[in-house]
């Protein structure tokens, strides 16, 4: 068992982030309701509680003694038929009323609000968001550098607090949305997180802390057009909440050894430890000029619904190893069942990056410059994909070839025990690395007594998930 490697990381002086080093914290999400809005809000207020420190932003928000870490609420339009949704207005209000609320009470314009408007997709045959997720952090972005014209603020936010808060740390901001002066953005880094995300205590500090050591600063290629060495975006250890776990049977389950499904968690990363490249699956932090300059206009429109993948492997992902945040874990079959199947729908979205020449955002084909890891990122998340098929037609297979043929070397029944060898192979390697683990003498018997109870989750859950095939 190969023994992970940590992370490099700056460690901050009094845990207060450099002026240099501020960083935005957002939570990109559909919004349909002024519940929902406050709701996330008052989230963002949580995140903000557990990773403050003794530069609270009252000391002076931008100065050496400030926080320098700020949280945004970024709400995306849902699909309607009309440009103009019955719920738009009331969103609207909440967000800007909350957001008032929550900078008075805290005395520093610590918390954004920002809400997209609809845009006509010819392919969905609706009203909805400019390339949904991935639009409304590219719109974001813009509009935190200062690149966005007052035409296009109008043409993309319904609302928007990032060009007045701007105004107050960048005076060379200019009234119609973009910086008038060379002077930059004062944010270096994005945290971005999804609604079922917990940013823990003082995890945000060491996320920038580790972006921000020079060892692991992004350098781009001669082109620009992809991260040669550093990191663009790097990921924490996402793992599951232990009160997750006790919302069903199922999640139990599912959810309850942690650790094995890429998408969900990330504690053990292959790819990072040996070859140094991580795989980023939507939470994490990223050098926002980075991010932006490499990927604004590399995928054409209207093509990706699953991009945190694609994402990685253009700006190079590292994993930090050592900070943990806790993502939820659906409590039902069906729920998860939708989930999986976007997914896939992902993966299959880029199946075109396998090639040596794509198309980027302007229509034109260009050389592909995704490196031979990506890439067999790539088909290995397609290769998973068909894995359930694949199993399904090998054990009709079998005892059909028993049924015509007069006589065949291997009984039918081991087909099943291949398929079934197969679904538990995951889960075994996992106990396999944990009994490597080898705890101290005085830990080891309650270690091993967690194990032999994880030895029983391994049988039901393969047997679930055996069961499973035909519908997958």
């Amino acid at each position: 068992v190969h023994r992970p490697r940590s992370t490099f990381r700056l460690r901050f002086r009094d845990g207060l982030i450099p002026k240099e080093y501020a960083t935005m914290v957002i939570m990109p999400t559909i919004l349909k309701s002024a519940e929902k809005t406050v709701a996330l809000l008052g989230q963002l207020e949580v995140y903000y509680l557990s990773n403050i420190n003794r530069g609270n932003g009252r000391d002076g928000f931008s100065g050496a003694t400030g926080q320098n870490l700020y949280y945004t609420l970024v709400g995306d339009a849902a699909a309607y038929e009309e440009a103009d949704a019955p719920w738009d207005a009331e969103v609207m209000e909440a967000g800007l009323a909350k957001v008032r609320e929550l900078n008075a009470k805290y005395g520093a314009p610590i918390f954004n609000f920002v809400y997209r408007r609809r845009a006509w997709s010819e392919g969905e045959g609706c009203w909805l968001g400019h390339e949904r997720k991935r639009g409304a952090i590219l719109h974001f972005n813009d509009l935190l550098l200062g690149h966005t014209s007052g035409e296009e603020l109008q043409r993309r936010f319904r609302c928007e607090t990032i060009s007045e808060w701007l105004s107050k740390l960048t005076p060379e901001y200019g009234p119609a949305g973009t910086l008038s002066s060379v002077q930059s953005s004062p944010v270096q880094f994005v945290i971005t997180l999804d609604t079922d995300t917990q940013l823990v205590l003082y995890s945000a500090q060491k996320l920038v802390g580790a972006m921000a050591h020079p060892l692991n600063r992004a350098r781009l290629s001669a082109d620009g057009r992809r991260v040669e060495a550093g990191y663009g975006i790097m990921q924490p250890r996402v793992n599951v909440d232990v009160e997750v776990t006790n919302k069903s049977r199922y999640a139990q389950l599912f959810a309850g050894l942690g650790g094995l499904d890429v998408y969900t968690t990330a504690s053990f990363e292959l790819y990072q430890d040996i070859f140094n490249e991580g795989t980023f699956c939507g939470k994490g932090i990223y050098d926002l000029r980075i991010f932006q300059h490499v990927l604004k206009n590399a995928f054409p429109e209207n093509l990706i619904l699953s991009h945190d993948l694609i994402e990685g492997c253009h700006i190079r992902c590292g994993l930090i190893n050592d900070v943990e945040l806790f993502d939820d874990n659906p409590s039902n079959y069906l729920d998860d069942l939708k989930r999986h199947h976007r997914w896939t729908r992902g993966d299959w979205q880029i199946v075109g990056w396998l090639r040596r020449r794509v198309r980027n955002g302007r229509g034109e084909r260009v050389r592909n410059p995704v490196n031979t890891i990506g890439r067999w990122k790539i088909f290995d998340n397609l290769r998973r994909s068909v894995l359930s098929l694949s199993l399904v037609l090998m054990i009709i297979a079998g005892y059909t070839l028993s049924a015509v043929a007069v006589q065949t070397f291997v009984s039918p029944s081991w087909y099943v025990v291949l398929a079934l060898a197969v679904v538990a192979a995951p889960i075994l390697f996992f106990i396999w690395g944990q009994l490597a683990r080898r705890p101290g003498f005085s830990r080891r018997y309650k270690y091993y007594m967690t194990l032999m109870h994880g030895l029983a989750v391994v049988v039901y859950r393969s047997a679930v998930q055996f069961a499973l095939l035909p519908k997958e």
